[in-house]
């Protein structure tokens, strides 16, 4: 029985934050196809996918990275390596983003007809975004160490507020470029309460 409660004060919560990170990453395109219709709501969709991309290029790292953060925490060094182990994922993400945001235009103009071309002009945005997503996934390290996932959650919810709030105001006043920065806005929101969760923990 204690070790259900114990998985269920980690797990619950954990579900529970994916709730939330589904509303600011799909919260957007509701309120965009809402107030701009399908055209420009496919233009957003292909701006998106570039944000996509900057998180899957660095995904063969996240997947070493998942599977050892822990054993690279431990010990009395553990602290020094898991931060030299982020920053290495956010240096590749960066890297990402800034290649998206150099061929990403042209290759969309390549690949696209020309209806889809006003995507191109987003896609720098988009991929800043993309690696803003990344700093956010590789500050969040030492929360998964707690003991309950409430850490996960309140910082989860926090920035779907965050970008729910965002979204309303910023979609309706500056369009798809608003969509994009406040979906950045709470990425940072979210990076900025894991660096203060682990810091509260040292």
């Amino acid at each position: 029985r204690e070790t259900r409660a114990r998985h269920a004060l980690y797990g619950g919560p954990l579900v529970l934050a994916g709730l939330a990170g589904f509303a600011l990453n799909a919260g957007d395109r509701w309120i965009v196809g809402d107030a701009f219709g399908p055209a420009e709501l496919a233009i957003y969709a292909l701006a998106v996918k570039a944000a996509a991309f900057t998180a899957l290029a660095v995904r063969p790292y996240d997947m070493w990275w998942e599977a050892n953060r822990l054993r690279l925490a431990e010990g009395p060094d553990g602290r020094r390596r898991l931060r030299r182990s982020q920053l290495v994922g956010v240096a590749l993400g960066v890297a990402a983003a800034a290649g998206m945001a150099v061929l990403g235009p042209p290759a969309l103009r390549l690949a696209t007809p020309e209806a889809y071309h006003g995507a191109a002009g987003l896609i720098p945005l988009a991929a800043a975004v993309g690696a803003l997503n990344v700093v956010a996934g590789y500050a969040g390290a030492e929360v998964y160490f707690r003991r309950t996932g409430f850490a996960l959650l309140g910082a989860n919810v926090a920035a779907a507020g965050v970008a729910l709030a965002l979204y309303a105001v910023a979609i309706p006043a500056w369009g798809l470029a608003g969509a994009l920065g406040a979906r950045g806005a709470a990425h940072l929101v979210k990076a900025g309460i894991y660096v203060a969760v682990a810091a509260a923990g040292r």
